[in-house]
Protein backbone atom coordinates (compact mmCIF):
# COMPACT_ATOMS: atom_id res chain seq x y z
CA UNK A 1 0.00 0.00 0.00
CA UNK A 2 2.28 2.59 0.70
CA UNK A 3 4.68 1.89 -2.07
CA UNK A 4 1.11 2.23 -4.27
CA UNK A 5 1.25 6.17 -2.29
CA UNK A 6 4.83 6.33 -2.82
CA UNK A 7 4.62 5.77 -6.84
CA UNK A 8 1.74 8.18 -6.97
CA UNK A 9 3.59 10.95 -5.29
CA UNK A 10 6.51 10.29 -7.21
CA UNK A 11 4.28 10.51 -10.61
CA UNK A 12 2.31 13.50 -9.27
CA UNK A 13 2.95 17.05 -10.83
CA UNK A 14 4.34 20.17 -9.32
CA UNK A 15 0.57 21.28 -8.93
CA UNK A 16 -0.95 18.35 -7.14
CA UNK A 17 2.27 18.56 -4.79
CA UNK A 18 1.83 22.25 -3.66
CA UNK A 19 -2.24 21.10 -3.48
CA UNK A 20 -0.66 18.71 -0.70
CA UNK A 21 1.53 21.09 0.78
CA UNK A 22 -2.17 23.23 1.36
CA UNK A 23 -3.83 20.50 2.82
CA UNK A 24 -0.70 19.91 5.25
CA UNK A 25 -0.76 23.86 6.13
CA UNK A 26 -4.36 24.30 6.39
CA UNK A 27 -5.02 21.02 8.79
CA UNK A 28 -2.13 22.50 10.95
CA UNK A 29 -3.83 25.76 11.53
CA UNK A 30 -7.33 26.90 9.91
CA UNK A 31 -8.76 23.34 9.02
CA UNK A 32 -8.60 21.80 12.62
CA UNK A 33 -5.40 21.91 14.10
CA UNK A 34 -4.48 25.16 16.07
CA UNK A 35 -7.49 26.82 15.05
CA UNK A 36 -9.68 24.04 15.94
CA UNK A 37 -8.61 23.34 19.36
CA UNK A 38 -8.29 26.67 20.24
CA UNK A 39 -10.95 29.24 19.04
CA UNK A 40 -14.24 28.41 20.79
CA UNK A 41 -12.11 28.52 23.82
CA UNK A 42 -10.45 31.64 23.02
CA UNK A 43 -14.16 32.88 22.37
CA UNK A 44 -15.36 31.70 25.62
CA UNK A 45 -12.70 33.31 27.71
CA UNK A 46 -14.18 36.54 26.37
CA UNK A 47 -16.85 36.13 28.57
CA UNK A 48 -18.90 35.03 25.35
CA UNK A 49 -21.29 31.43 26.51
CA UNK A 50 -22.46 28.43 24.49
CA UNK A 51 -24.82 30.98 22.49
CA UNK A 52 -22.59 33.00 21.12
CA UNK A 53 -20.65 30.22 20.26
CA UNK A 54 -22.92 28.74 18.40
CA UNK A 55 -24.39 32.02 16.70
CA UNK A 56 -20.64 33.00 15.32
CA UNK A 57 -20.17 29.48 14.18
CA UNK A 58 -23.63 29.43 12.48
CA UNK A 59 -22.68 32.81 10.59
CA UNK A 60 -19.48 31.14 9.06
CA UNK A 61 -21.18 28.15 7.87
CA UNK A 62 -24.16 30.04 6.76
CA UNK A 63 -21.35 32.03 4.80
CA UNK A 64 -19.79 28.88 4.04
CA UNK A 65 -22.49 27.65 2.32
CA UNK A 66 -23.23 30.91 0.36
CA UNK A 67 -19.98 31.44 -0.79
CA UNK A 68 -19.92 27.71 -2.12
CA UNK A 69 -22.64 28.30 -4.34
CA UNK A 70 -20.98 31.53 -5.56
CA UNK A 71 -17.76 30.08 -6.06
CA UNK A 72 -19.30 27.07 -8.43
CA UNK A 73 -20.99 29.26 -10.33
CA UNK A 74 -18.52 31.54 -11.22
CA UNK A 75 -16.11 28.79 -11.75
CA UNK A 76 -18.32 26.70 -13.93
CA UNK A 77 -19.15 29.99 -15.85
CA UNK A 78 -15.09 30.92 -15.99
CA UNK A 79 -14.04 27.44 -17.03
CA UNK A 80 -10.78 25.93 -15.93
CA UNK A 81 -9.35 29.64 -16.03
CA UNK A 82 -11.27 30.40 -13.07
CA UNK A 83 -10.30 27.07 -10.84
CA UNK A 84 -6.84 28.59 -9.69
CA UNK A 85 -8.16 32.20 -9.30
CA UNK A 86 -10.89 31.17 -6.97
CA UNK A 87 -8.17 29.20 -5.28
CA UNK A 88 -6.18 32.11 -4.72
CA UNK A 89 -8.75 34.50 -3.94
CA UNK A 90 -9.70 32.08 -1.18
CA UNK A 91 -6.29 32.16 0.76
CA UNK A 92 -5.97 35.86 0.85
CA UNK A 93 -9.39 35.90 2.65
CA UNK A 94 -8.56 33.23 4.77
CA UNK A 95 -5.48 34.99 5.47
CA UNK A 96 -7.35 38.29 6.35
CA UNK A 97 -9.82 36.38 8.65
CA UNK A 98 -6.89 34.76 9.84
CA UNK A 99 -5.23 38.07 10.88
CA UNK A 100 -8.99 39.81 12.40
CA UNK A 101 -9.79 36.91 15.00
CA UNK A 102 -6.09 37.02 17.15
CA UNK A 103 -7.33 40.74 17.54
CA UNK A 104 -10.64 40.30 19.15
CA UNK A 105 -9.88 40.24 22.40
CA UNK A 106 -7.35 43.94 22.16
CA UNK A 107 -10.66 45.54 21.03
CA UNK A 108 -13.52 47.52 23.00
CA UNK A 109 -15.83 45.54 24.94
CA UNK A 110 -18.20 46.82 22.09
CA UNK A 111 -16.05 45.76 19.10
CA UNK A 112 -14.95 42.16 20.43
CA UNK A 113 -18.18 40.32 19.37
CA UNK A 114 -17.94 42.36 15.75
CA UNK A 115 -14.14 41.70 15.37
CA UNK A 116 -14.79 37.66 16.12
CA UNK A 117 -17.75 37.64 13.72
CA UNK A 118 -15.82 40.00 10.82
CA UNK A 119 -12.91 37.08 11.21
CA UNK A 120 -14.96 34.08 10.98
CA UNK A 121 -16.99 35.34 8.15
CA UNK A 122 -13.59 36.24 6.23
CA UNK A 123 -11.93 32.77 7.11
CA UNK A 124 -15.15 30.97 5.90
CA UNK A 125 -16.01 32.73 2.61
CA UNK A 126 -12.32 32.19 1.71
CA UNK A 127 -12.75 28.44 2.69
CA UNK A 128 -15.67 28.05 0.45
CA UNK A 129 -13.84 29.47 -2.58
CA UNK A 130 -10.98 27.45 -1.91
CA UNK A 131 -12.75 24.13 -1.23
CA UNK A 132 -15.07 24.24 -3.79
CA UNK A 133 -12.11 24.94 -6.69
CA UNK A 134 -9.66 23.23 -5.08
CA UNK A 135 -11.59 19.73 -5.62
CA UNK A 136 -12.17 20.04 -9.31
CA UNK A 137 -8.47 21.78 -10.28
CA UNK A 138 -7.05 18.16 -8.22
CA UNK A 139 -9.41 16.05 -10.70
CA UNK A 140 -8.32 18.04 -13.29
CA UNK A 141 -4.47 17.47 -12.85
CA UNK A 142 -4.46 13.87 -11.69
CA UNK A 143 -5.04 10.91 -13.63
CA UNK A 144 -8.20 8.91 -13.38
CA UNK A 145 -6.64 5.90 -11.62
CA UNK A 146 -5.06 8.19 -9.00
CA UNK A 147 -7.30 10.23 -8.14
CA UNK A 148 -8.92 8.03 -5.11
CA UNK A 149 -4.81 8.08 -3.83
CA UNK A 150 -4.47 11.66 -4.06
CA UNK A 151 -7.80 12.40 -2.25
CA UNK A 152 -6.77 9.92 0.52
CA UNK A 153 -2.98 11.58 0.71
CA UNK A 154 -4.89 14.76 1.19
CA UNK A 155 -7.16 13.68 4.25
CA UNK A 156 -3.92 12.11 5.85
CA UNK A 157 -1.90 14.71 5.42
CA UNK A 158 -4.94 16.71 6.75
CA UNK A 159 -5.08 14.59 9.31
CA UNK A 160 -1.51 14.52 10.13
CA UNK A 161 -1.30 17.99 10.32
CA UNK A 162 -4.21 18.42 12.35
CA UNK A 163 -2.60 16.01 14.88
CA UNK A 164 0.51 18.76 15.37
CA UNK A 165 -1.49 21.17 15.29
CA UNK A 166 -3.96 19.53 18.17
CA UNK A 167 -0.89 18.89 19.89
CA UNK A 168 0.39 22.55 19.92
CA UNK A 169 -2.68 24.13 20.05
CA UNK A 170 -3.62 21.83 23.32
CA UNK A 171 0.35 22.91 24.92
CA UNK A 172 0.83 26.55 23.92
CA UNK A 173 -1.68 28.58 26.14
CA UNK A 174 -0.19 26.44 29.51
CA UNK A 175 3.17 27.42 27.85
CA UNK A 176 2.20 31.10 27.38
CA UNK A 177 0.96 30.70 31.60
CA UNK A 178 3.91 29.72 32.77
CA UNK A 179 6.23 31.98 30.84
CA UNK A 180 4.05 35.46 31.20
CA UNK A 181 1.68 34.62 34.65
CA UNK A 182 -1.22 35.37 32.73
CA UNK A 183 -4.18 32.83 33.92
CA UNK A 184 -5.66 30.43 31.67
CA UNK A 185 -9.28 31.40 32.30
CA UNK A 186 -7.96 34.89 30.20
CA UNK A 187 -8.13 35.39 26.87
CA UNK A 188 -3.88 36.25 26.56
CA UNK A 189 -2.78 32.71 27.01
CA UNK A 190 -5.04 32.00 23.71
CA UNK A 191 -3.86 34.67 21.43
CA UNK A 192 -0.52 33.16 20.38
CA UNK A 193 -1.56 30.12 19.11
CA UNK A 194 -4.05 32.06 16.96
CA UNK A 195 -1.56 34.20 16.05
CA UNK A 196 0.62 31.12 14.38
CA UNK A 197 -2.46 30.53 12.37
CA UNK A 198 -2.68 33.99 10.75
CA UNK A 199 1.36 32.95 9.92
CA UNK A 200 0.45 30.07 8.39
CA UNK A 201 -2.36 31.47 6.31
CA UNK A 202 -0.01 33.52 5.02
CA UNK A 203 2.79 30.59 3.67
CA UNK A 204 -0.99 29.18 1.93
CA UNK A 205 -1.01 32.38 0.03
CA UNK A 206 2.46 31.96 -1.18
CA UNK A 207 1.84 28.22 -1.81
CA UNK A 208 -1.39 28.76 -4.02
CA UNK A 209 0.10 31.71 -5.96
CA UNK A 210 3.26 29.00 -6.63
CA UNK A 211 0.47 26.90 -8.34
CA UNK A 212 0.30 27.48 -12.48
CA UNK A 213 -2.94 27.64 -15.10
CA UNK A 214 -2.63 24.67 -17.14
CA UNK A 215 -5.12 25.57 -20.49
CA UNK A 216 -4.28 22.14 -22.11
CA UNK A 217 -5.51 20.29 -18.28
CA UNK A 218 -2.61 17.79 -18.55
CA UNK A 219 -3.32 15.20 -15.76
CA UNK A 220 -0.30 13.58 -14.20
CA UNK A 221 -0.19 10.75 -15.86
CA UNK A 222 0.44 12.63 -19.12
CA UNK A 223 -3.29 12.07 -20.29
CA UNK A 224 -5.97 14.46 -20.61
CA UNK A 225 -8.96 14.45 -18.57
CA UNK A 226 -12.32 12.67 -20.28
CA UNK A 227 -14.83 15.46 -20.44
CA UNK A 228 -17.89 12.97 -19.52
CA UNK A 229 -16.64 10.47 -17.03
CA UNK A 230 -18.12 7.02 -17.55
CA UNK A 231 -21.73 6.71 -16.67
CA UNK A 232 -21.82 10.14 -16.46
CA UNK A 233 -25.09 11.80 -17.26
CA UNK A 234 -25.73 14.39 -19.96
CA UNK A 235 -24.83 17.85 -18.79
CA UNK A 236 -28.55 18.42 -18.95
CA UNK A 237 -29.95 15.77 -16.66
CA UNK A 238 -26.97 16.23 -13.90
CA UNK A 239 -28.78 18.79 -12.11
CA UNK A 240 -31.29 16.87 -10.74
CA UNK A 241 -28.37 14.44 -9.44
CA UNK A 242 -26.55 17.44 -7.92
CA UNK A 243 -29.34 18.67 -5.72
CA UNK A 244 -29.86 15.14 -4.48
CA UNK A 245 -26.31 14.62 -3.72
CA UNK A 246 -26.34 17.46 -2.13
CA UNK A 247 -28.90 16.88 0.14
CA UNK A 248 -27.72 13.53 1.11
CA UNK A 249 -24.28 15.60 2.02
CA UNK A 250 -26.34 17.91 4.40
CA UNK A 251 -27.69 15.01 6.50
CA UNK A 252 -24.32 13.00 6.39
CA UNK A 253 -21.98 15.84 8.09
CA UNK A 254 -24.84 16.22 10.49
CA UNK A 255 -22.69 14.08 12.98
CA UNK A 256 -18.99 16.14 12.58
CA UNK A 257 -20.63 19.29 12.51
CA UNK A 258 -22.06 19.00 15.54
CA UNK A 259 -18.50 16.93 17.01
CA UNK A 260 -16.18 20.15 15.33
CA UNK A 261 -18.18 22.92 16.89
CA UNK A 262 -19.07 21.46 20.69
CA UNK A 263 -16.84 18.80 21.29
CA UNK A 264 -14.05 21.10 23.08
CA UNK A 265 -16.78 23.20 24.25
CA UNK A 266 -18.47 20.84 25.73
CA UNK A 267 -15.40 19.11 27.20
CA UNK A 268 -14.18 22.61 28.87
CA UNK A 269 -17.21 24.51 30.04
CA UNK A 270 -19.23 20.98 30.39
CA UNK A 271 -16.97 18.22 31.40
CA UNK A 272 -14.48 20.44 33.16
CA UNK A 273 -11.71 19.17 30.87
CA UNK A 274 -8.22 20.51 30.64
CA UNK A 275 -6.40 22.49 26.95
CA UNK A 276 -3.94 19.52 27.45
CA UNK A 277 -6.70 17.09 27.69
CA UNK A 278 -9.03 18.47 24.81
CA UNK A 279 -5.70 18.95 22.53
CA UNK A 280 -4.61 15.17 23.29
CA UNK A 281 -7.73 13.72 22.12
CA UNK A 282 -8.03 16.14 19.20
CA UNK A 283 -4.30 14.44 18.60
CA UNK A 284 -5.24 11.12 19.40
CA UNK A 285 -8.77 11.25 16.76
CA UNK A 286 -5.89 12.64 14.07
CA UNK A 287 -3.31 9.97 14.72
CA UNK A 288 -6.22 7.02 14.10
CA UNK A 289 -7.72 8.70 11.78
CA UNK A 290 -4.56 8.94 9.17
CA UNK A 291 -4.41 5.75 8.53
CA UNK A 292 -7.72 5.07 7.87
CA UNK A 293 -7.80 7.49 5.51
CA UNK A 294 -4.83 5.74 3.70
CA UNK A 295 -6.68 2.41 3.97
CA UNK A 296 -10.12 4.05 2.40
CA UNK A 297 -8.98 3.51 -1.07
CA UNK A 298 -8.02 -0.02 -0.96
CA UNK A 299 -11.69 -0.10 1.13
CA UNK A 300 -13.61 2.07 -1.60
CA UNK A 301 -11.75 -0.12 -4.80
CA UNK A 302 -12.78 -3.64 -3.33
CA UNK A 303 -16.79 -2.77 -2.32
CA UNK A 304 -16.85 0.35 -4.44
CA UNK A 305 -17.05 4.04 -3.01
CA UNK A 306 -21.01 4.28 -2.39
CA UNK A 307 -21.09 1.42 0.00
CA UNK A 308 -17.47 2.57 2.01
CA UNK A 309 -19.04 6.06 2.19
CA UNK A 310 -22.53 4.29 3.22
CA UNK A 311 -20.51 2.16 5.85
CA UNK A 312 -18.37 4.49 7.13
CA UNK A 313 -21.30 7.27 7.97
CA UNK A 314 -23.40 4.55 10.19
CA UNK A 315 -19.91 4.19 11.86
CA UNK A 316 -20.08 8.23 12.13
CA UNK A 317 -23.25 7.67 13.62
CA UNK A 318 -22.65 5.29 16.68
CA UNK A 319 -19.49 6.86 17.45
CA UNK A 320 -21.66 9.67 18.23
CA UNK A 321 -23.73 7.74 21.11
CA UNK A 322 -21.18 7.78 23.91
CA UNK A 323 -20.63 11.42 23.20
CA UNK A 324 -24.49 11.48 24.23
CA UNK A 325 -24.92 9.31 26.79
CA UNK A 326 -21.68 9.00 28.76
CA UNK A 327 -20.50 12.21 30.32
CA UNK A 328 -16.84 11.73 30.93
CA UNK A 329 -13.98 13.07 29.11
CA UNK A 330 -13.11 9.59 27.94
CA UNK A 331 -16.21 8.52 26.32
CA UNK A 332 -16.52 11.74 25.03
CA UNK A 333 -12.79 11.37 23.85
CA UNK A 334 -13.23 7.76 22.44
CA UNK A 335 -16.19 8.93 20.38
CA UNK A 336 -14.53 11.90 19.17
CA UNK A 337 -11.58 9.49 17.66
CA UNK A 338 -13.88 7.44 16.45
CA UNK A 339 -15.94 9.62 14.12
CA UNK A 340 -13.04 11.42 12.85
CA UNK A 341 -11.55 7.82 11.69
CA UNK A 342 -14.97 7.14 9.72
CA UNK A 343 -15.25 10.77 8.14
CA UNK A 344 -11.61 10.61 6.71
CA UNK A 345 -13.26 7.06 5.27
CA UNK A 346 -16.07 8.52 4.20
CA UNK A 347 -14.87 11.88 2.49
CA UNK A 348 -12.55 10.92 -0.05
CA UNK A 349 -14.93 7.98 -0.80
CA UNK A 350 -18.22 9.85 -1.29
CA UNK A 351 -16.28 13.17 -3.24
CA UNK A 352 -14.70 10.60 -5.74
CA UNK A 353 -18.06 8.49 -5.98
CA UNK A 354 -19.65 12.18 -6.39
CA UNK A 355 -16.68 13.29 -8.98
CA UNK A 356 -17.51 10.51 -11.41
CA UNK A 357 -20.81 10.72 -11.88
CA UNK A 358 -20.49 14.13 -13.00
CA UNK A 359 -19.30 15.86 -16.24
CA UNK A 360 -16.40 17.78 -15.93
CA UNK A 361 -17.82 21.17 -17.02
CA UNK A 362 -20.36 20.51 -13.96
CA UNK A 363 -17.57 19.55 -11.00
CA UNK A 364 -17.13 23.00 -9.55
CA UNK A 365 -20.93 23.60 -10.02
CA UNK A 366 -21.34 20.11 -8.40
CA UNK A 367 -18.43 20.36 -5.48
CA UNK A 368 -19.96 23.65 -4.71
CA UNK A 369 -23.19 22.59 -4.07
CA UNK A 370 -21.93 20.00 -2.33
CA UNK A 371 -19.88 22.60 -0.07
CA UNK A 372 -22.50 24.42 0.14
CA UNK A 373 -24.99 21.89 1.86
CA UNK A 374 -22.08 20.93 4.41
CA UNK A 375 -21.74 24.74 5.33
CA UNK A 376 -25.72 24.63 5.95
CA UNK A 377 -26.19 21.69 7.89
CA UNK A 378 -23.18 23.24 9.66
CA UNK A 379 -24.77 26.06 10.50
CA UNK A 380 -28.08 24.65 11.17
CA UNK A 381 -26.45 22.73 13.98
CA UNK A 382 -24.26 24.83 15.08
CA UNK A 383 -27.13 27.77 15.70
CA UNK A 384 -29.48 25.05 16.83
CA UNK A 385 -27.13 22.99 19.06
CA UNK A 386 -26.08 26.13 20.89
CA UNK A 387 -29.38 27.01 22.13
CA UNK A 388 -30.36 23.35 22.78
CA UNK A 389 -27.20 23.70 24.93
CA UNK A 390 -28.22 25.74 26.92
CA UNK A 391 -31.69 24.33 27.31
CA UNK A 392 -31.64 20.58 27.87
CA UNK A 393 -28.08 20.54 27.80
CA UNK A 394 -25.05 18.55 25.30
CA UNK A 395 -26.74 15.23 24.85
CA UNK A 396 -29.44 15.86 22.89
CA UNK A 397 -27.16 18.37 20.80
CA UNK A 398 -24.69 15.00 19.79
CA UNK A 399 -27.83 13.10 18.74
CA UNK A 400 -29.17 15.33 16.44
CA UNK A 401 -25.93 15.45 15.07
CA UNK A 402 -26.64 11.77 14.87
CA UNK A 403 -30.53 11.50 13.70
CA UNK A 404 -29.01 13.44 10.74
CA UNK A 405 -26.37 11.34 9.50
CA UNK A 406 -28.04 8.60 9.78
CA UNK A 407 -31.03 10.13 7.76
CA UNK A 408 -28.24 10.52 5.04
CA UNK A 409 -27.05 7.16 5.28
CA UNK A 410 -30.58 6.03 4.65
CA UNK A 411 -31.44 8.06 1.81
CA UNK A 412 -27.85 7.43 0.00
CA UNK A 413 -28.62 3.97 0.55
CA UNK A 414 -31.85 4.00 -1.49
CA UNK A 415 -29.97 6.38 -3.52
CA UNK A 416 -27.10 3.51 -4.46
CA UNK A 417 -30.10 0.59 -4.96
CA UNK A 418 -31.84 2.72 -7.12
CA UNK A 419 -28.64 3.27 -9.76
CA UNK A 420 -27.71 -0.15 -9.40
CA UNK A 421 -24.53 0.41 -7.86
CA UNK A 422 -25.94 -1.52 -4.75
CA UNK A 423 -27.92 -4.76 -4.17
CA UNK A 424 -30.30 -5.76 -0.89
Amino acid sequence: MLTSYRTTLQQASRNIRLMLLLSFLMGLTIDGGIFGVIFNLYVLRMDFGPEFVGQVNSAAQFMFAIGSFGAGAMSGIAGRAGIRRGMVLGQWLILVGAILVPCSDLMPDAWKAVCVMSGMLFIYLGLAIYYTNSGPFLMLHAGPEARSSLVAMQAALAGVASLIGGLVGGFLPGIVHELTGVALSEPGPYRLPLTLVAVSAGAAVATVLATRDDPDGIAADGTLPADEPTGAPPATSAYGLIALLALIRFLQVGAVAVASTFFNVYMDAGLGASTTTIGLWSAAARVIAVPAALIGPSISRRIGFGKTSIWASLGATVSVLPMAFFPTPEAVGLGYVGLMTCTLIRYPAFFVYLMDKTPERLRAATNGAGEMAAGLSFALVALVGGYIIAGPGYPLTFLLGAGMTLAGTVVFWFFLRAKGDITG
